[in-house]
């Protein structure tokens, strides 16, 4: 039996335990990557967080797009499409910003370690930069904020 000809009720239901599944392991891994309670990698329980979130919207979208659907399933399944979408919107952001904020400062322990100053330039920096992009010599730069 295929699911999108299931009646409304039983997949608002599985709409609601996948997502709900989907929540849940979100915040698991939200919770070990912060508390470091279990050394494991929470790329692949973050995937399947992801996967379950969009499997129950998914489910929520067919009960609404579905003709000759009643008030209250609409109205249930609009909440759920509004819930689970934040939800979603909410893990990738936080798996992109802890993703971009580990590299970062990654990065900046590799520069500490070489004992460079942290976010020097060199002193020629503008007169290389304007050279490169108007396509002239250093020596040809004639503006006072450049010298």
């Amino acid at each position: 039996m295929k699911w999108s000809s299931l009646p409304e009720p039983v997949l608002l239901q599985r709409a609601f335990l996948f997502g709900i599944t989907g929540i849940l392991l979100g915040t698991l891994s939200i919770l070990n990557t912060r508390l470091q309670l279990l050394d494991a990698p929470m790329g692949p329980l973050n995937g399947v967080s992801l996967l379950l979130q969009f499997f129950g919207l998914g489910l929520a979208v067919i009960v609404l797009r579905r003709p000759k659907v009643a008030v209250e399933f609409k109205e249930k399944s609009q909440l759920m499409i509004l819930i689970l979408a934040v939800a979603l919107l909410f893990f990738i952001f936080f798996a992109l910003i802890h993703s971009t904020t580990a590299l970062f400062l990654s990065y900046l322990l590799v520069r500490k370690k070489k004992n460079r100053k942290l976010f020097s330039l060199p002193a020629t920096f503008p007169l290389l930069r304007a050279s490169t992009f108007l396509k002239v010599k250093p020596n040809a730069i004639t503006s006072p904020f450049l010298r």
